[in-house]
């Protein structure tokens, strides 16, 4: 039979002229029909031949015997056979009986599969089921013209399936670890639940290392790099560079109980089966995180299955089911839980991830940002709220005045100032980070005597910052013992006229339209008889602290800062103030506006980068997740605060 299929496809590819033949297959007799081509090569062994040994696009015809071809092979040959067929060129695929889960229209629809995640397009692809022989089917492949050539010679086979696939290029199958377009079998032989092969062919990556970058990427690196990471067993698809810090141990440290603690974030892939008493495991893991830490686990049978079991096939001792949650008693460790399915970019089969965390405020944070993403489907399980439990959350005064915020549906408006940027630097990376992360604008003063030269370049992708003029040099000029101002009484007015000239000239050509012409005094001082100056010199606003005394009325929009989150020495150290105090200093603000009947005005809160340290960093980053749960809140850009005359409350 094989024979006739060859001499049918020989007739309809003579028809459009085939040179160049190639025959895989080990009966003699198989090249036969062919002969009359000029060039006819034979490969007895599809296996041991693959990469083909012949260049692009030199092949008219193609043919594949039952005796050499698996269907597990077709996942490798397939993309061999793309490459080396020719415009016109066409190939015929005698595949043999796939197995009885494989069969019919679902072994059609595995093999439009291996297509669809080629980078090539192909023109047409159709499965013939012949008469009298049910457990043969043949494959043919080429552009449509060619193929329909080919229908006449077959007068008993019935068309069972047929699509076409006109620009399919594989996009939807794509590694999201280095953009490899080809997959093989995985460990084993083993292929996908939808039978794809999941290995990457680049980098070897399977399901659950695809699907961990995956998640990471969409919690931004702002949050991850804050943070100390531990990695358990294996440690592919983890971009290690987004965290602070990262230690690694091994399966055998889980099981013998040798784990160091205090950890931000723990990730666990594909570990906890491995352990023979995976409960006893999974409590030491949460044992080694911080109060807000988070454990990530990928369960990669989660989908598969309702009910977890308990294996003996050494060294797997468990396959878990949709009732994870339930196995870990999560809900009774007093545990929030993130469940988090996705499509893997590389198999596309279906998976689950699972975030762990004792902090509810963390869960929030991530469904929020999972939730932008369509590609996620998240559902979180949380602790109910005990009588008493909010009493540990220091920010709970400043949710408990966000709820008589939203209650009163009027808008809370915020705005965040940032001093005494003068180059780039890690510490600007981070807030620009942050500032993207939460999508919080923040308006940075520069001081323009001591600004390097690169820094609008430097600064080109930060898109959530504007800048302002901080001064001119930060240079106090008042005597020992007065309060440091650089710009307080007794300086020659002229002099003063010159820098503030300068100054705003040199931004403005370092920023262009990213400069605000707004004036932020250093220390946040300024003698009244300046304020004229910064008029003539075409500034819109001036911004100091809401504790400076009030300057006389002028036509600048005065918008200030009330929370200073540092405290500084005398020797001009900072440190972070307590958070209960910034918290509670907040809530006094927000009050008095709430309480007045005139449009609030934003309340301002002034960091300085350069000199905040990870207690500073935690607390605005914790401040831009409290408020985002909370609709009425909006932080302002400077733009839209020095554009229009606000009559604040003193």
């Amino acid at each position: 039979m094989d024979f006739e299929l060859l001499e049918q496809h020989y007739a309809a590819t003579y028809a459009v002229q085939a040179q160049r033949v190639l025959c895989i297959g080990t009966r003699q007799n198989m090249a036969v029909p062919y002969q009359a081509a000029k060039s006819v090569l034979v490969i007895d062994a599809l296996a041991s031949a693959l990469p083909l040994p012949v260049e692009k696009e030199s092949i008219d015809a193609l043919c594949v015997q039952r005796d050499v071809l698996q269907v597990d092979l077709l996942w490798f040959f397939i993309p061999e056979m793309l490459r080396v067929l020719s415009p016109t060129g066409t190939a015929l695929l005698i595949v043999p009986s796939p197995p009885s889960a494989m069969a019919g229209e679902q072994a059609a629809a595995m093999l439009a599969d291996v297509l669809a995640a080629q980078e090539t397009a192909c023109r047409l692809l159709e499965w013939f089921e012949l008469t009298g022989h049910s457990g043969t089917v043949v494959l043919v492949i080429g552009p449509p013209g060619a193929v329909g050539r080919l229908a006449p010679y077959y007068p008993d086979a019935h068309l069972m399936w047929s699509a076409p696939l006109l620009t399919v290029r594989g996009a939807s199958l794509r590694c999201n670890l280095c953009g490899g377009q080809r997959f093989l079998p995985g460990p084993g032989g083993r292929i996908a639940s939808n039978g794809r092969p999941p290995r990457c062919q680049e980098c070897g990556s399977l399901e659950r290392h695809r699907v961990v970058q995956k998640v990471l990427a969409a919690l931004q690196a702002g949050f991850l790099g804050e943070r100390s990471l531990l990695l358990v067993g294996d440690t592919t698809g983890v971009p290690t560079a987004w965290f602070g810090s990262v230690d690694r141990v091994s399966l055998e440290d889980v099981a013998a109980a040798q784990i160091p603690h205090h950890y931000g974030a723990v990730i666990a892939c594909h570990v906890l089966g491995f352990v023979r008493d995976d409960r006893a495991a999974f409590d030491r893991l949460l044992d080694t995180l911080l109060a807000d830490g988070w454990l990530m686990c990928v369960f990669p049978d989660a989908l598969e299955q309702d009910i977890s079991i308990d294996v003996e096939h050494p060294p797997l001792f468990h396959r878990y089911g949709r009732d994870v949650i339930a196995r870990f008693d999560c809900m009774g460790s007093e545990l929030h839980v993130l469940e988090i399915e996705m499509r893997d970019p590389g198999s596309g089969v279906q998976m689950a991830a699972h975030i762990y965390t004792r902090e509810p405020r963390i869960v929030r944070q991530m469904q929020r940002w999972l939730g932008m993403d369509e590609g996620f489907r998240v559902r979180a399980q949380m602790q109910p709220e005990r009588r008493g439990a909010t009493a540990k959350d220091p920010f709970s005064p400043l949710r408990a005045e966000l709820e008589l915020w939203q209650a009163s549906g009027r808008s809370c408006p915020f705005w965040w100032r940032d001093d005494d940027l003068v180059c780039a630097s890690p510490e600007l990376n981070k807030m620009a980070l942050l500032a993207a992360e939460a999508r919080v604008p923040v308006l940075a003063a520069v001081i323009p005597a001591h600004t390097d030269g690169r820094l609008g370049e430097d600064t080109m992708g930060m898109a959530e910052l504007s800048f302002c003029q901080h001064g001119y040099a930060h240079k106090s000029h008042v005597a020992a013992g007065v309060p440091s101002s650089e710009f307080g009484n007794g300086r020659q007015l002229s002099e003063v006229a010159r820098e503030i000239a300068e100054g705003r000239q040199r931004l403005q050509g370092l920023f262009g339209e990213r400069f605000i012409p707004v004036f932020v005094p250093p220390w946040n001082r300024i003698a009244a008889n300046f304020i004229p100056l910064l008029e003539e010199y075409r500034f819109l606003g001036l911004s100091q602290h809401r504790d400076e005394p009030s300057l006389p009325d002028s036509k600048l929009i005065t918008v200030h800062c009330d929370i200073e989150i540092l405290l500084w020495s005398a020797a001009s150290k900072a440190t972070c103030k307590p958070t209960q105090t910034l918290v509670l200093e907040l809530v006094k603000r927000l009050a008095k506006l709430r309480t007045n009947a005139m449009e609030p005005e934003p309340l301002g809160v002034l960091t300085h980068h350069r000199a905040m340290k990870d207690d500073a960093w935690l607390f605005m980053h914790t401040l831009f997740a409290v408020t985002a749960e909370f609709s009425v809140v909006r932080w302002l850009p400077a733009a839209e605060i020095f554009s229009t005359v606000r009559k604040g409350v003193a």
